[in-house]
């Protein structure tokens, strides 16, 4: 049987990180019936043969193996072969006259590199309630033939994911010092964030690399008011609306108004707050002219200074004359005092202009339509009657009459009609 050479797979070991030499194990096998001496080598290079190692003296087995620990660079393409070289015996197993090689096939592979380094801790500068900058200045992709990139990565504390911050780093290579900053931008405010660099190269081993994990705290988010419209309109009195989000800040918040947007006039202060959801909060004013313009906004005041919402606009509503009623739900309301309302089901408040409002106002019967408009019913004069100004009531002898008494104790009436 022909001699037969096999080169077998090479072995990594180790690497020397500092020199960036990587020891590397070759195998080689040989088989078949001999009666020649045989010298074993292995040839290696990176493109070419241009080494060659004689691993020992004479064998002359019919099968065998051999192999040798060899120190190559780091990170390089290397080719390498088993080889034999057969000798005619001049004894037994004493090589004499040289007869020829015999080769194996070759293996190429690509030695082991050094890993990549992080000297000097990441630094995260710059930071505010929504950004961040992250800069690793004193790295190394550690990498002779292949190339890496360097990407900052960022997490909330507690998170499973990792998202990049930018972009990646471009093409880098080589042993030298590497530099990258990213800034981190749509953070939280105080929240603490992790963050660190991952290396991916184009190496044999350790192809994705990350640094130790740092840490750094946002400042808190800014806190923001929001002027929302006024309702419970009312001839002397208006109640304000608004929404304050006071992101972690002991905040303050009230509302200005006037009839210009010069506003002069302030509601006292409520809080201090300082939760990190919005707050809806209102306060009632009074004191107010009726049937006139005014101006409002919501206000914040903290550490940081003041901020104000929008302007919005109001306008008061007209008097509205005492004895007003109406009913809402199984209660009887009523207008008090020109401003307040009173019901029988409690809970007194101020109301403008409440949609089937009705009150006697001179002679007339007046009411609130379902569009907010006021309406004037002019009835028959029915001649003095004893009574109270400004009561109402059906006459249900008379055709299910409406009447009531205006101002000056005259007893008016405003036929209906029949459904």
């Amino acid at each position: 049987m022909a001699l037969v050479v096999t080169t077998g797979d090479p072995g990594q070991l180790s690497v020397n990180e500092g020199s960036h030499l990587t020891s590397v194990t070759f195998y080689g096998s040989w088989s078949g019936s001999i009666d020649f001496t045989l010298k074993l080598f292995f040839d290696y290079g990176f493109s070419s043969f241009t080494d060659e190692f004689a691993f020992v003296g004479n064998y002359c087995d019919n099968d065998g193996s051999f192999n040798q620990v060899i120190v190559l660079t780091s990170d390089r393409n290397y080719i390498v072969r088993a080889r034999v070289n057969v000798f005619f015996d001049a004894g037994f197993c004493i090589a004499n006259t040289f007869v020829g090689t015999t080769p194996a096939s070759l293996k190429d592979f690509k030695s082991w590199a050094v890993t990549p380094v992080n000297s000097v801790a990441g630094v995260a500068s710059s930071i505010t309630a929504t950004d961040a900058l992250l800069t690793f200045s004193d790295f190394k992709v550690n990498t002779d033939e292949s190339t890496g990139t360097a990407q900052i990565e960022y997490r909330k504390q507690g998170d499973a994911t990792w998202l990049p911050v930018g972009s990646a780093s471009g093409t880098l290579s080589g042993y030298g010092t590497q530099s990258l900053a990213r800034t981190a931008s749509g953070l939280l405010g105080s929240t603490i964030y992790e963050y660190r660099i991952t290396i991916t190269r184009t190496t044999s081993n350790v192809t994705v690399w990350s640094s130790s994990i740092y840490t750094f705290t946002t400042s808190a988010s800014v806190p923001t008011i929001q002027t929302d419209p006024a309702t419970y309109l009312a001839p002397s009195a208006a109640t304000l609306f608004g929404t304050v989000d006071p992101n972690f800040n002991s905040t303050t918040y009230y509302f200005e108004y006037g009839l210009t947007t010069g506003y002069g006039t302030s509601t006292s202060p409520l809080g201090p707050n300082s939760g990190g959801a919005p707050l809806a909060y209102n306060q009632r004013i009074y004191g107010l002219i009726p049937v006139t313009t005014y101006h409002f906004r919501a206000v914040l005041s903290y550490s940081g200074g003041v901020i104000v919402g929008s302007d919005r606009t109001f306008v008061t509503s007209a008097a509205r004359q005492n004895g007003s009623l109406w009913i809402e739900g199984t209660d009887l309301h009523w207008i008090s005092d020109g401003v307040n309302w009173r019901s029988t089901g409690g809970s007194p408040g101020a109301v403008a202009g409440k949609v089937g409002s009705i009150w006697v106002e001179g002679n007339d019967l007046h009411y609130i339509d379902s569009s907010g408009n006021e309406r004037t019913l002019v009835g028959v004069d029915g001649g003095v009657v004893a009574g109270k100004i400004g009561s109402l009531w059906i006459d249900g002898t008379v055709n299910n009459d409406l009447k009531w008494i205006d101002a000056s104790n005259h007893k008016r009436s405003l036929v209906g009609v029949n459904p």
